[in-house]
């Protein structure tokens, strides 16, 4: 169960690895802005980005594993 947070995309695929997932990457066509300014400079995004980081860390540290049970075949 992951707790959701603003920010928890940034770190779905590394929560996802760490789960013994596979994933896979599609290109996708990036195109430059054609008006407006980011409100957000690279570092109020790094801050951010090492704020959430230190909760990822938290979270993946405290994950309880529960046991697995095969299911048999039914009679």
């Amino acid at each position: 169960l992951l707790v959701p947070f603003n920010g928890l995309h940034r770190f779905l695929p590394a929560i996802f690895t760490h789960a013994g997932l596979r994933l896979s990457e599609i290109d996708v066509n990036h195109r430059p802005r054609q008006a407006g300014a980011s409100k957000y400079t690279n570092w109020e995004r790094a801050l951010r980005g090492i704020y959430d980081l230190i909760g990822v860390c938290w979270l993946l540290k405290r994950k309880v594993l529960f046991p697995r049970i095969e299911a048999g075949k039914p009679e």
